[in-house]
C-alpha cells in the first residue's frame, strides 16, 4: 500500500510542472492614443482584447491603457520595444524619425476623402512590397490603418476651389500642417486644438483644420459653420507588440494574436472611423453645420499644390536616410486605388 501511495505521489510531482506550464497566464497590457470612450475604443478595440481573453480561454488576461496612464501617449511605442507595456497603437508620425516608411508613405495619402481609402491602398502595397515593414524590425506588427481626412472648417464661406484659399488664415494642430496651409495660398498658425474656439470665435483667424469629432467636442460648430473635405493628407497609425511577449507565447497563443490582427483589424478600425464620421456629419448637419466635399477634377488641384510646394519641405530630413520620391510615388498609387473603391464621391 505504501508502496503504491508512493508511486502515486511521484507521479503527480511529474504531472504538476508540466500542467502548471500549460495554464500560465499572459498579461497584455495595451496602451492607446485614444480615449476609452471614442467609438474606435468602444467597438474594436476591447471587443478585440475581449475575443483573445475568450479564444485562449483565459490564457492571455487584456488590460487597456488610456494615453497618459501607463506611459506617455507621445512614448507608446518606446514603451512597447523596451516591455513597460505588452503593446499599442499610435500615429506612426508622432515620432519624427522613428518609422521613416510609414512618415513618408502616409503623404501619398494626400487626395484620399476616408480612412478606408488610405488603409486598403496601404495592404495592396505591403502585398506588393513587405519592405514596408523593415519600419518594424523592433516590435511584431499587429496592424496599421489611415485616420480619417482632416477637413478645412470656416467662419464666413464655405472652401470650394483651391482659389477660396488664397489670404485664408488657418489655425492648425501640428507644424507640418502649417507647411500644407501655406502651399494652399493661405497662413498656417499653430496652436492647441483647445484654443480653436475662442480664436474663432474672437476673428482671429478665418478657419480651423479638424476631424467631425473635434468640430463637436471643442464645439467649434458653434463659431464656424461651414466644412470642406479637401484631401488633406491623413495619418498613418500603426498597432505594434513587443517582440519577445510575442516570442514567448505558446503556437497556439501566437495563432490567436495572428488571426485577430492584420488587414481585416485595419479595415475594421478604418470602417469605424468613417461610419463616426458620416454620424457625426448627421448630427452636426441637424445643427446647421454645411459640408462640401471638393470633387475630383478640382481636388487634383489641392493635391498638385500640396505635393508640389509642401511634400518637399516635409520629407527632406528623411531624403538622406530612403528614398523619399520613390516611396512617394509608391503611395500616391496604391492610395488612388482605395480612393477609387472607397472615396467620397
Amino acid at each position: 500500500m505504501k508502496k503504491t501511495c508512493m508511486i502515486l505521489m511521484m507521479a503527480l510531482l511529474l504531472f504538476l510542472p508540466a500542467h502548471a506550464s500549460a495554464k500560465r497566464v499572459y498579461r497584455l497590457t495595451f496602451a492607446s492614443y485614444l480615449m476609452d470612450t471614442d467609438p474606435v475604443v468602444e467597438q474594436v478595440y476591447k471587443p478585440w482584447l475581449k475575443k483573445i481573453e475568450e479564444r485562449s480561454q483565459g490564457r492571455i488576461q487584456c488590460v487597456f491603457y488610456n494615453p497618459n496612464t501607463i506611459c506617455n501617449e507621445s512614448e507608446i511605442f518606446d514603451a512597447v520595444a523596451k516591455g513597460r507595456v505588452m503593446a499599442g497603437t499610435q500615429n506612426a508620425g508622432r515620432n519624427p524619425g522613428l518609422f521613416p516608411l510609414a512618415y513618408t508613405y502616409c503623404m501619398g495619402f494626400t487626395g484620399c476623402t476616408t480612412a478606408k481609402s488610405g488603409t486598403y491602398g496601404y495592404y495592396r502595397a505591403l502585398e506588393d512590397h513587405p519592405e514596408l515593414l523593415d519600419d518594424l524590425k523592433n516590435y511584431k506588427p499587429l496592424w496599421a490603418h489611415a485616420t480619417g481626412c482632416p477637413s478645412i472648417t470656416t467662419i464666413k464661406k464655405q472652401i470650394r476651389t483651391i482659389e477660396d484659399m488664397k489670404g485664408m488664415h488657418v489655425f492648425v494642430p501640428g507644424g507640418n500642417a502649417v507647411i500644407i496651409i501655406n502651399a494652399l495660398g493661405g497662413t498656417g498658425t499653430q496652436m492647441p486644438m483647445g484654443d480653436f474656439y475662442l480664436s474663432l470665435q474672437r476673428n482671429m483667424g478665418d478657419a480651423c483644420l479638424a476631424d467631425y469629432n473635434m468640430l463637436s467636442s471643442l464645439k467649434i460648430h458653434e463659431v464656424a459653420k461651414y466644412t470642406t473635405t479637401y484631401g488633406n493628407p491623413s495619418a498613418l497609425c500603426y498597432a505594434v507588440m513587443n517582440k519577445e511577449f510575442y516570442a514567448a507565447l505558446p503556437d497556439d497563443l501566437k495563432k490567436i494574436i495572428d488571426e485577430t490582427t492584420g488587414e481585416a483589424m485595419a479595415m475594421l478600425i478604418a470602417d469605424k472611423t468613417d461610419n463616426t464620421t458620416a454620424e457625426k456629419q448627421l448630427l452636426l448637419e441637424q445643427q446647421g453645420q454645411k459640408f462640401y466635399t471638393v470633387p475630383p477634377e478640382e481636388r487634383q488641384k489641392f493635391v498638385d499644390a500640396i505635393l508640389e510646394k509642401a511634400t518637399p519641405v516635409i520629407l527632406k530630413p528623411l531624403s538622406d536616410t530612403i528614398d523619399t520620391n520613390a516611396y512617394l510615388q509608391l503611395s500616391l498609387h496604391y492610395s488612388k486605388l482605395g480612393e477609387e473603391k472607397f472615396g467620397l464621391k
